[in-house]
């Protein structure tokens, strides 16, 4: 009888686990998206590498995904549904290992699975899905060993640890909690303990950065001047140019902790972060070595994504969304009665569901960029610039739109007659393996401007426009395509 209704509550589990996950399928971008999404395109394509960062790890899934989608444009974004999707199975496994009821953990999973950051991005080309995935996946199996205290899992924890740092490098930051973690749990063998865990994210992290080091003497990385082919270019490269190290002004401070407080509470709407206050205080009281853990995760990846110079991190998705959807989850566990839970809970998260998708319908209608953005004129206005430009020219663009024509170039076999270079960093960057040396975007115009040579800017940004109109003539030959000649 308890196995018939253990049973009848997974199913309904499935059911409602497929809900978002039928949201992300219909809502995944059918084409190119730009940016950096079409970089990761681009170098799944050639087996390459990608800006600051690498994430090799990423890129090998979607070559592996490009067999069986035959190359096609979509295929990186059908990576980010798949994964995200995976994020929320495990995500629910691992909330009910932790014993937290079904209805709470469905209810929390499915929170964070409407978040509108977590949706934007498991719709579209990016590496943030399947590095959530990773990270829960450490989680699980860091917990199982905790409990169990299985050398193959504990093993396996830390290599599969080291491989997610070639997926996003701001996984290092969960390294000192996981060691403080290792060696609580073990007690009086901890140096030993910590001796094996590093040595498995070592052989599990020397493969992709090896891989990087080695790939990029072959194939340079694009998106940056620093090609990770030595030691001290690769320290640079993978600190994401040296940004990890500025800090911010005290006012610029202040301001950036304010937006990323507002900014979680408006995604959990409020009352989320009440019950994963509530769930991280109960844990605190009965000495959970693992809800320390999260919460160190939780302060350490606040902190650095508050004063991190990029202010787009703001809204990318970080482990923080998941710690406090496990933390809402084990709050939402814990009210006093099984009737108030049936009325609880299921209030609680259909609330917070509502205003997020309240403010998605809102966030579509205000803004271009809605977050089911569908980029299909990416790709149609690629083939017309391409199409427009005559043999041997050459086209600057800026980053949104660079990768976009070189998937266009490389994938479609189309306008491969013209040069394409990003501009938006003022360099002339490598293309397939060339040893080019880099050139400077102006400095290039300046000295091929007579040649006889066709140059072009697309879309330029406002800086790049507003120095060409100073030095040069420039006119539009197609949406926000420029030709550069002499005034």
């Amino acid at each position: 009888m308890v196995k018939q209704e253990f049973a009848r509550i997974e199913v309904k589990a499935a059911f409602f686990l497929l809900i978002p996950i039928l949201v992300y399928i219909l809502g995944m971008s059918p084409s190119l998206v730009g940016g950096d999404g079409d970089e990761f395109l681009i170098q799944a394509f050639r087996c390459g590498i990608g800006h600051p960062g690498g994430r090799p790890v990423y890129i090998w899934i979607g070559s592996l995904f490009l067999i069986f989608t035959n190359n096609a444009l979509y295929t990186m974004n059908l990576v980010s549904v798949v994964f995200s999707s995976f994020t929320l199975v495990i995500l629910y496994l691992f909330m009910l290992k932790l014993g937290i009821s079904v209805r709470a953990a469905i209810g929390s999973v499915m929170v964070y699975s409407f978040v509108p950051i977590i949706l934007k991005f498991s719709t579209r080309s990016e590496v943030y899905s399947v590095n959530s995935f990773f990270i829960v996946l450490i989680l699980y199996l860091f917990y199982a060993w905790s409990k169990r205290r299985d050398l193959r899992t504990f093993l396996i924890s830390g290599f599969i640890y080291g491989l997610s740092l070639g997926i996003h490098f701001s996984n290092i930051l969960m390294l000192i909690p996981l060691l403080f973690f290792v060696a609580m749990e073990s007690e009086r063998r901890y140096l030993k303990k910590i001796s094996l865990i590093v040595l498995a994210i070592i052989l599990g992290a020397a493969i992709p950065f090896l891989y990087i080091c080695i790939r990029s003497r072959v194939l340079p990385a694009i998106g940056t001047e620093y090609n990770p082919e030595n030691i001290k270019n690769f320290i640079i490269y993978m600190t994401a140019e040296k940004r990890v190290m500025i800090l911010p002004t005290a006012p610029a401070l202040l301001k950036r902790i304010l937006f990323h407080n507002f900014l979680f509470v408006f995604s959990f709407a409020g009352i989320g972060i009440f019950y994963a206050f509530r769930g991280f205080i109960f844990e605190l009281k009965r000495k959970n070595n693992f809800a320390l853990l999260l919460f160190f995760f939780l302060c350490i990846n606040f902190a650095f994504f508050t004063y991190y110079m990029s202010a787009a991190y703001y809204n990318k998705p970080t482990l923080s969304y998941i710690v406090i959807a496990i933390f809402m989850a084990l709050g939402l566990n814990k009210v006093s009665t099984d009737r108030l839970n049936k009325i609880i809970v299921p209030s609680v998260v259909v609330f917070i569901i509502t205003f997020q998708i309240m403010f998605i319908l809102l966030f579509s209608f205000s803004v271009k960029s809605s977050i089911f953005k569908k980029d299909t004129l990416i790709l149609g206005e690629g083939r017309q610039v391409l199409s427009i430009a005559p043999d041997n020219a050459v086209i600057f663009s800026s980053w949104h739109y660079f990768p976009p024509l070189l998937c266009i170039q490389d994938i479609l076999k189309e306008g491969a007659r013209v040069n394409v270079y990003e501009g938006s960093l003022n360099s002339r960057h490598y293309r397939k393996g060339d040893t080019i040396e880099t050139v400077k975007c102006f400095d290039y115009i300046k000295n091929n401007i007579n040649s006889g040579q066709a140059i072009f800017y697309y879309r330029p940004s406002k800086y790049v426009k507003n120095y060409l109109e100073k030095y040069y003539r420039i006119e539009e030959v197609y949406k926000k395509l420029f030709r550069i000649t002499i005034k």
